[in-house]
């Protein structure tokens, strides 16, 4: 057997700033392999534009990237971009991203045009000194580069006129919030951002929005939605009860109706029975008196004829009526009787009384007649 080789060298000892490299490179190892697991093939999210000098994440990059933020392409417009500035600002909140970390990981997430475009902004500067711009900083340039200015005025308008449409104030709410990320240069502070927000209110709530004197716009919102849902709610007894009154209204309707109907089947009813009544009475008068013509009776002058009556009476001279049945006549004539009839007791002649005898009122006067 060949001899044995002896080491003559003593092993190293290993120090603790040995291990805490070995440790670093560990976790800059893995970093590297998730961010070149977001780059392959079958993510749908990776980078596709030129990749540049690649970012060293650090800190809570793996939490961040956790919480699964938005990926920002640049060619889906301002719609887009407010979206990815409210997730990402959702995700820091969330994965408590610290302040210096924020541009590191958001740029992260910008893939396809934004991508190409932010390796262009950071190339000339060195992408360690692009990192230190804050998130606000960014939040302008992306604006800038995808929110043209002719956009910005027209979302300034929008938001300076943006009002609630009836009692839909989610969506009012929802627009404002994003015209307000989109365009934070609009207001000038906090206190500004709140007044506009109210303004907007209908003015069944602004006015107790006001008087409650929120500090912050989240408690202005909250505020308004409480009260919005109390006219919501007080709204819809109110259509409840009106509908009631109006089903009660179309049943009395009905029922009018339906008395109005028995009514007028009642009058049509003697109507018919009157004219039976009528044309009983002219058959009768027909067999009796034995007329064959085909005009009517009168019921005023109890003759056949068509037409209003024309007969004239010749005591009263009133149309309507024979003489023979003038009432007047008959009245005349009982009067004439009674006058013939009477006899005065003062001078004996027939026709007056003694009190209306001429005279007995001339002795009582003591003139001579």
């Amino acid at each position: 057997m060949p001899p044995k080789r002896t080491s003559t060298s003593e092993t190293p000892a290993i120090t603790l700033a040995a291990i805490q490299q070995l440790i670093n490179d560990g976790i800059s190892s893995a970093l590297k392999a998730q961010a070149a697991s977001m780059a392959s093939a079958s993510n749908p999210n990776r980078n596709t534009g030129p990749t540049g000098t690649p970012v060293a994440k650090t800190g809570n990059y793996k939490e961040f990237v956790s919480c699964q933020p938005f990926y920002f392409n640049g060619t889906e417009g301002a719609v887009s971009l407010i979206r990815w500035f409210e997730r990402t600002e959702s995700v820091f909140s969330r994965s408590h991203c610290a302040e210096e970390n924020k541009v590191t990981y958001a740029t992260g997430t910008l893939t396809d045009d934004a991508l190409s475009w932010w390796n262009s902004y950071a190339q000339p500067i060195g992408i360690d000194q692009a990192n230190q711009i804050t998130w606000t900083e960014l939040k302008r340039l992306l604006t800038d580069k995808y929110c043209p200015r002719t956009e910005v005025k027209k979302m300034e308008d929008e938001f300076y006129n943006l009002v609630v449409k009836g009692n839909d104030l989610k969506t009012y709410i929802r627009r404002f919030q994003e015209l307000a990320v989109l365009c934070p240069n609009m207001v000038p502070n906090a206190e500004k951002l709140m007044e506009v927000f109210i303004n907007g209110l209908p003015r069944s709530i602004e006015g107790n929005v006001t008087a409650s004197k929120p500090q912050t716009l989240e408690e202005a919102i909250n505020i308004a939605q409480r009260l919005m849902d109390q006219i919501i709610k007080h709204d819809s007894v109110q259509e409840a009860n009106d509908r009631k009154r109006k089903l009660e209204d179309k049943g009395n309707i009905i029922n009018n109706n339906y008395q109005n109907n028995y009514n007028n089947n009642n009058r049509n009813n003697d109507h018919h029975q009157q004219q039976n009544k009528k044309q009983e009475t002219f058959r009768t008068y027909t067999a009796t008196n034995g007329y064959t013509g085909n005009r009517p009776l009168c019921e005023r002058c109890t003759l056949h004829h068509i037409g209003p009556c024309t007969v004239k009476c010749r005591t009263c001279n009133k149309i309507g009526h024979l003489t023979k049945n003038c009432r007047n006549k008959r009245s005349t004539t009982r009067t004439n009787l009674q006058t013939v009839s009477v006899t005065c007791n003062a001078c004996g002649k027939k026709g007056h009384y003694a009190n209306q005898c001429s005279k007995a009122n001339n002795r009582s006067t003591g003139k001579h007649t």
